[in-house]
């Protein structure tokens, strides 16, 4: 049986999943008040985020998400140039 469909792997997995959703709902929680309470505007809001998704920590991160999307992306539409360029990555970075 793959990994995936054992049980302890699929706690793991909801753990993952209800860390990712609470942490999510605590951030989303926390700017709603700033806003409510006009410590800032959604303007405001929006100008940080994107210098935050500008900064080395994130950008990187956000860099390799693209990079799985355009994979994908490639795959669908002609999953013979995907394997193609999987195979030359593979070969170029013996």
């Amino acid at each position: 049986m793959a990994d995936k469909y054992k049980p302890e792997s699929l706690r793991e997995d909801a753990i993952v999943k209800q860390t990712i959703i609470n942490t999510a709902i605590d951030i989303q929680s926390v700017l709603q008040l700033l806003i409510h309470k006009e410590i800032i505007t959604l303007d405001e809001l929006n100008e940080m985020r994107e210098k935050v998704k500008t900064l080395p920590k994130y950008k990187a991160s956000l860099q390799y998400i693209q990079n799985i999307n355009n994979a994908a992306d490639l795959y669908e539409k002609d999953p013979q140039a995907y394997l193609k360029a999987l195979i030359n990555e593979k070969l170029n970075n013996k």
